[in-house]
């Protein structure tokens, strides 16, 4: 998962991983694998770019970033 095989970094790449699967379209099913690539594409637009998180104080990553 990590770009260059760094054990360090595989927590990050868990991460969002979760969180894909955590927190958005949890009671969709997978219709076709671009279906599912537009989903996740989508969800990581919302998740960077719409949604507040507590841990960057009540910013999204881009405007924490």
């Amino acid at each position: 998962m990590t770009q260059n095989g760094d054990p360090r970094e595989n927590p990050a790449a868990e991460r969002i991983n979760g969180t894909i699967k955590n927190e958005f379209d949890r009671n969709l099913s997978l219709v076709s694998l671009e279906e599912s690539r537009k989903r996740i594409a989508r969800n990581i637009e919302v998740y960077n770019n719409v949604s507040p998180y507590l841990s960057v104080y009540m910013n999204t990553p881009v405007e924490a970033h």
